[in-house]
């Protein structure tokens, strides 16, 4: 069973109203096992340096653990990145994660994040 669980920074951070909000959409999710690594998209936002920023709950499908170690994301035809993740993933763990595009294609509407391939 998938279980989400925060980073200690979001745990201590996290409002109260976001909080709220990322576990109704988690409880409300059905995953499809059919990969090891998958996201669910949750809000995105551009910076004061022109960021893009992706909110999107990680999730672990697998039974391993995972650790994104220069991992290339792709936020579907808008950016492409590589992040290395400073916690390491357990096996059914979901983990909300902003990740942050210091460069993107501007576009009015983006879509969502690509789930890597992980060996």
């Amino acid at each position: 069973m998938q279980k989400l669980v925060y980073e200690q920074n979001w745990e201590n951070n996290l409002t109260e109203k976001d909080r709220n909000y990322i576990e109704e959409i988690f409880d409300n999710l059905s995953f499809d096992h059919s990969r090891k690594v998958d996201f669910t998209y949750l809000w995105q936002a551009i910076n004061h340096r022109d960021d893009l920023l992706v909110t999107a709950i990680v999730h672990n499908l697998s039974g391993e653990d995972v650790l994104f170690n220069e991992t290339v994301v792709e936020y579907e035809g808008v950016a492409k990145d590589q992040f290395s993740l400073p916690v390491t993933l357990d096996a059914h763990t979901s983990m909300p994660w902003t990740f942050i595009f210091n460069s993107y294609n501007n576009a009015e509407k983006v879509s969502e994040l690509v789930a890597p391939e992980l060996e």
